[in-house]
């Protein structure tokens, strides 16, 4: 199923535990993932909830995708990938229930279900919300559909290896002023030590 060409105020937020979204988008996931194996896994929606027994292989749903535009890059939407697991919450006693419910109001909330899928970002001062995971959060235009996220990776990784350089050096860089102080001590008693085991104090010849 696709709401393509569809816009909702969305919301993230760490306080709501679910994916909360409008009741006519939530019941067109429901019948959907019903049709897609829900039926034949045994999955019942009860109460405005879809559950499945222990151990269903939830893993052959369809991944979720959330496309959020973005005000800075107009056409470059970023994209949420969630797996069937990811979307699932695990109860009491194994029982699968999926993360998402129904609200009359039209705004869409992105709680801890999205989330935890990802290292999220909140830039109060700028007013943004950034997003970074194992590869599946990523920047695609509408137009051409190009990844990026292999430079977000790699712009990634590059801080990474600088802040280790650094810290490499900062060890070495100790350690050489250890070993030079160590050094200087023990030339500083060699050249102070007399052939009869005195020291020169004040630079007065022992003996």
């Amino acid at each position: 199923v696709s709401f393509t060409g569809d816009s909702l105020l969305t919301f993230v937020d760490s306080g709501t535990s679910l994916m909360v979204l409008p009741q006519k988008y939530f019941n067109a996931i429901i019948n959907d993932l019903m049709n897609r194996g829900g039926n034949s896994m045994n999955c019942e929606v009860f109460q405005g909830l879809m559950s499945c027994p222990p151990g269903a292989p939830v893993d052959q749903f369809p991944d979720l995708e959330i496309r959020l535009p973005s005000l800075e890059n107009p056409g470059n939407d970023t994209v949420l990938t969630l797996p069937g697991p990811n979307y699932f919450v695990v109860q009491t006693g194994g029982i699968l229930v999926l993360g998402m419910q129904a609200s009359n109001d039209n705004f869409l909330i992105l709680g801890d279900v999205v989330m935890q899928s990802y290292y999220t970002l909140f830039d109060r001062e700028n007013y943004r919300v950034g997003f970074a995971g194992s590869g599946s959060a990523r920047s695609l235009p509408k137009n051409n559909g190009t990844d990026n996220s292999a430079d977000i990776l790699a712009t990634v990784l590059a801080v990474v290896c600088g802040i280790a350089g650094l810290a490499l050096i900062g060890v070495v860089g100790f350690w050489c002023f250890r070993r030079c102080s160590a050094s200087s001590h023990y030339a500083y008693r060699r050249a102070t030590d007399t052939p009869n085991g005195g020291h020169r104090l004040g630079g007065v010849p022992g003996g």
